[in-house]
């Protein structure tokens, strides 16, 4: 039995907590001879996908009353604002109904042999686990990087300097696997955090060749303010931690920071353009969207393949 992260427990026991609610109901209700049992458990079903689409939707609600001010190319029509909402809504499914919660089943933490290729670790974000590059993956294997590793981060609402070090750790195991001398991170939200503060603060600029981050609140988010643990904390706009962070001379390991200006977790969404990252701004991406969207995969793989020392 693989190793099974403090959150897919959490989602695990939540999701069963919810499934006996909505049986107990559905049994009650047919005893009482009010609804058949079929009906009720159709009624459940759509509260189910309802209480999720209530909460995509208001944090596109949040994150638009604190944007950031976009400009007129970027804004959406009608058409574009329903698929950013639909596949926002999507990714809400997968990852918080099947990849979190069973994250030990269906994620491949590590390679199954380690080739040549560069060896990849992808650093998860907030209340996530591994499971969240389930959709990258492929596309960084068509790519040719096939030394694919993941990290879950434990505990759920812990330090980000913990998990930088748990980082460390990872990054360390995966270098004597693999032979190579240093290896490349992706970071989604939070991860991106947590793999500049490796770098920064626990040896990492010595075994980072870069940083590729998705969606990371670099200055902090506001939607930070509502979330518990102290790695919500560390992201909430003006904190003593994100500041200090902020304040010091970066490390000399190259940084790209992809975003979307409709992101609807981080907000504003230019918190993640980070001064000295080479800063790529996509539209009309939602945040947990990110890894599954097909620009922002070419985006990960064009940037994997950057040498300074060549024209991009």
């Amino acid at each position: 039995m693989p190793f099974i992260g403090m959150l897919s427990k959490i989602l695990v026991a939540a999701m069963a907590a919810e499934a006996l609610i909505y049986a107990a109901a559905a049994w009650l209700l047919s005893f009482l001879g009010l609804i058949s049992p079929p009906i009720t458990l159709a009624v459940c079903a759509v509260v189910a996908l309802g209480i999720r689409a209530n909460v995509t939707r208001k944090m596109f609600g949040v994150s638009e009353h604190f944007r950031y001010d976009r400009a007129p190319k970027d804004e959406l029509d009608a058409a574009g604002w329903r698929r950013l909402a639909l596949a926002e809504y999507g990714a809400v499914l997968r990852m918080f109904c099947c990849y979190h919660p069973f994250e030990f089943l269906i994620n491949q933490r590590g390679p199954a042999k380690p080739d040549s290729s560069m060896p990849i670790l992808c650093v998860h974000g907030y209340v996530c686990n591994g499971a969240y590059w389930i959709p990258l993956k492929p596309a960084l294997r068509a790519a040719g990087f096939h030394n694919l590793y993941t990290i879950n981060m434990d505990p759920t609402f812990g330090s980000i300097e913990d998990f930088a070090r748990q980082v460390a750790a990872r990054v360390d195991a995966i270098r004597q696997e693999t032979g190579a001398e240093k290896v490349a991170l992706i970071g989604h939200s939070m991860g991106g955090l947590v793999s500049r503060c490796y770098v920064q603060h626990h040896g990492g600029d010595a075994h980072v060749s870069r940083i590729i981050t998705l969606g990371t609140p670099h200055h902090g988010t506001v939607t930070a303010k509502s979330g518990p643990g102290e790695d919500a904390r560390q992201m909430i706009p003006g904190n003593a931690w994100l500041t200090a962070l902020n304040a010091e001379e970066p490390k000399p390991v190259p940084i790209t920071s992809i975003w979307s200006t409709h992101d609807n977790i981080i907000a504003p969404q230019d918190s993640s353009v980070l001064p000295h990252a080479d800063n790529l701004r996509l539209k009309g991406i939602g945040h947990l969207e990110l890894s599954a969207s097909v620009p922002v995969q070419q985006a990960v793989v064009a940037a994997l393949r950057y040498r300074p020392e060549s024209p991009r």
